[in-house]
C-alpha cells in the first residue's frame, strides 16, 4: 500500500541511550571534579595567605631580637672599653667582677674577651685564649674608620661571628674587647623562636654563612641557593616542600634565611587531589547505572510508538498503543490513538468529501451551459437587430454579450485595456437606459494598458456609483483612470454624486462587510482583492471636499504583467 507520509531515514549518529549518559556525566561528574579542583585550590590559597602573613610576621620578630641583640652586643662593647682599669690595675677579682656584671645580660649567649695591645688575653668569661694581632679580627680593628667591627671567622673548625672593640687610652690603643658568638651559642640565642621543623640561618653581606641550623643545613637548600647566587639566576620561593624567605636584619649587614614546611605539601595535594578522582569515578559509575534505568524506561515506550507509526505509514490506521502508564508517556500513547482514530475518520471523510466534489464539478460543467446559451442568444438577437435596422438594440446586445463573455472565460486576469472597455460598455449599457444621463471619462497611461489585473474589479465599482452616488443626481460624471506610483498601481473610480457617508466609509476601509446591507458586488471586488494580494490589500473609500466619492484600488506592481 502507499504509505501517506514519505519515509525518511534519519542517519542515527547517536543513540538517546548515549546523549543521556553524557548528559548525567555532565551534570554529575563535571561538577564534581570542578568544584573539587576548586575547593582544594581556594582552600590552598587561604591556607597559604594565612601562613604567609604567620612566617613574615614570626621573620620579623627574630629579625628585631637579632639586631637588638647585636646593638646591645655593640652597647656593651662600648662601655666595656671606657675601663681602661682592665689593663692597669691588678686586681683580678675585682675586674672580673665588672667584666660579669656588665656582660650579664649576654654572657650565655657570647663569650667576653679582654686582650692587651700585642694579643694576649687578659680575662675572659670562659677559657683565656690569645690572638694575633697581625691577622684576624685584632688586625682588623686597625682600621680607624670603625670602633666596633664584625667579622665572621674560622675557629677550632667552627663558624664564629666575632664583634671587637679598642680599649684606647690618650688616643692610643692599648687593648682589645671581642665578643664571640659560636653556633652553639647561635642555637641557644635563637632556641625559643624557631620551632623543631623550621630551618634558620644567618649570612654575611657576601653570601658566607654565620650560622646554619640543623634543619637548614640538612634541606640542600643552601646549596641551591648559593648556586643561583654565584649564577645570578633567580630562586623560587618553593624548594623541596619548604617555604623560603630571605630578608635583611636590619642595617647589621647580615641576612637571615628561613625555610617553612608547606603546610599543605605536595604528598598531601597529591592525595586531596586522589580523593576528588576516586569521587568522580564513583559519581561516573552512578551515572552509567542510573542512566542505564533512565533510559530503559525511555527508550522503551519511544521503539514501541516508532513501531507503531511505521505501521500507520504502511496504511494500517487501526494500529494502537497499549496505554500501561500514568506519566507523560501514557498521555504521549492516548493522543497517538487519539490521533489514528481521527486520521482514519478524516481520510473516509476525504474521500467522501472528493465525491461530492466530483459531483458538483459536474454540476457547474453543465451550469456552464446556461451563460453560452445566454450568449449565444445576444449574438443572435443582435444580427436580427442588425437585420431590422434596430441599431440601438444591436449596440446593446452587442455590448450584453461582450461582458458576459469575459465573465465565463476561464482566465482569471485581463488587461487594464481589457477591463476600462468592459467599463465603457456598461457605461453605454446605462446610457441606453437612462437617455445619456451619465458620462464616463477613462484614462491611462499608454504603458499600463497591458498590464494584467484581476477581472471585473472595476466595472462593480462603477456600478455602485451609479447606484448609490449618482441615484439623487440628474446628470453625473464617472471618472475612471489608472497611475503607476513608485512600486504601485493605483485605480481609482470618481463620481461627483451625493458622496459617502462616514460610517461606511469606516467599514469599507476596515473590510467589515459583515456589518454592510448589499453591496455585494463591491464585497466580491474586495474579497478577490485580499486572496491575490494579502490581507493589506483591498478597496479604500474616500468622501471629497467638492463633493462625490473616490474608490481606489492600490496594487503591487511588477515589472514582468501578471499572468496568473
Amino acid at each position: 500500500m502507499e504509505h501517506f507520509y514519505e519515509n525518511k531515514q534519519i542517519e542515527k549518529s547517536q543513540s538517546v541511550r548515549i546523549r543521556l549518559l553524557n548528559r548525567f556525566i555532565a551534570i554529575s561528574v563535571v561538577p564534581i571534579v570542578l568544584c573539587g579542583f576548586c575547593l582544594i585550590f581556594l582552600f590552598q590559597a587561604m591556607t597559604f595567605n594565612t601562613y604567609e602573613t604567620t612566617v613574615k610576621k614570626e621573620t620579623k620578630e627574630i629579625s628585631t631580637s637579632f639586631q637588638s641583640f647585636l646593638d646591645g652586643i655593640d652597647k656593651t662593647l662600648s662601655t666595656l672599653s671606657s675601663h681602661q682599669e682592665f689593663l692597669s690595675s691588678a686586681d683580678s677579682e675585682s675586674i672580673y667582677n665588672t667584666l660579669y656584671q656588665l656582660t650579664n645580660p649576654y654572657r650565655n649567649y657570647a663569650t667576653f674577651s679582654i686582650y692587651d695591645q700585642n694579643g694576649n688575653c687578659m680575662y675572659a668569661t670562659c677559657e683565656l685564649a690569645s690572638r694575633p694581632t697581625y691577622w684576624g679580627i685584632l688586625h682588623a680593628l686597625d682600621n680607624p674608620s670603625k670602633d666596633i667591627i664584625k667579622q665572621v671567622d674560622s675557629e677550632d673548625n667552627q663558624i664564629v661571628l666575632n664583634i671587637a672593640t679598642k680599649i684606647k687610652h690618650d688616643n692610643r690603643t692599648i687593648g682589645y674587647i671581642v665578643a664571640s658568638i659560636d653556633n652553639q651559642d647561635f642555637t641557644y640565642l635563637f632556641s625559643n623562636q624557631l620551632s623543631n621543623d623550621e630551618g634558620f640561618g644567618i649570612i654575611s653581606k657576601e653570601n658566607e654563612p654565620v650560622y646554619i641550623n640543623t634543619n637548614l643545613g640538612s634541606s640542600g637548600i643552601l646549596n641551591q641557593l648559593h648556586h643561583a647566587w654565584i649564577s645570578g639566576s633567580k630562586y623560587d620561593d618553593y624548594f623541596n616542600d619548604y617555604y623560603i624567605t630571605i630578608q635583611n636584619i636590619g642595617n647589621t649587614g647580615f641576612k637571615q634565611i628561613m625555610i617553612h614546611p608547606k603546610v599543605l605539601s605536595t604528598s598531601t595535594m597529591h592525595r586531596m587531589y586522589l580523593m576528588v578522582g576516586l569521587l568522580a569515578a564513583l559519581s561516573f559509575i552512578v551515572c552509567i547505572v542510573v542512566a542505564q534505568k533512565t533510559t530503559t524506561s525511555f527508550t522503551q515506550p519511544i521503539n514501541q510508538m516508532n513501531q507503531a507509526m511505521k505501521q500507520v505509514q504502511e496504511g494500517k490506521l487501526d494500529t494502537s498503543i497499549p496505554v500501561v502508564r500514568n506519566d507523560e508517556f501514557g498521555v504521549l500513547s492516548q493522543n497517538f490513538n487519539i490521533m489514528t482514530e481521527e486520521l482514519s475518520n478524516f481520510l473516509e471523510q476525504k474521500i467522501e468529501t472528493q465525491r461530492q466534489l466530483a459531483d458538483i464539478q459536474i454540476a457547474m460543467m453543465q451550469a456552464q451551459l446556461n451563460p453560452h446559451f445566454l450568449y449565444n442568444t445576444l449574438d443572435t438577437i443582435k444580427w436580427m437587430a442588425k437585420g431590422a435596422k434596430v441599431e440601438p438594440i444591436s449596440q446593446l446586445s452587442q455590448k450584453l454579450a461582450r461582458i458576459l463573455r469575459t465573465s465565463i472565460v476561464k482566465e482569471q486576469f485581463i488587461t487594464i485595456e481589457e477591463e476600462f472597455q468592459i467599463c465603457s460598455d456598461y457605461g453605454e449599457i446605462q446610457n441606453i437606459r437612462f437617455q445619456g444621463k451619465y458620462q464616463f471619462l477613462f484614462d491611462c497611461p499608454k504603458e499600463l494598458l497591458s498590464y494584467k489585473i484581476p477581472k471585473l474589479i472595476i466595472q462593480p465599482l462603477v456600478e455602485n456609483a451609479i447606484i448609490h452616488g449618482l441615484r439623487m443626481k440628474e446628470t453625473g460624471v464617472i471618472q475612471v483612470y489608472a497611475c503607476k506610483q513608485n512600486d504601485a498601481i493605483i485605480l481609482s473610480v470618481k463620481d461627483n454624486g451625493i458622496g459617502i457617508n462616514d460610517e461606511m466609509m469606516h467599514l469599507i476601509n476596515t473590510h467589515q462587510w459583515n456589518q454592510i446591507d448589499g453591496h455585494i458586488g463591491m464585497y466580491n471586488v474586495d474579497s478577490i482583492l485580499r486572496l491575490h494580494f494579502g490581507v493589506n490589500s483591498g478597496l479604500h473609500a474616500q468622501r471629497l471636499e467638492e463633493g462625490g466619492t473616490l474608490i481606489q484600488i492600490t496594487l503591487p506592481y511588477k515589472e514582468e504583467p501578471c499572468t496568473k
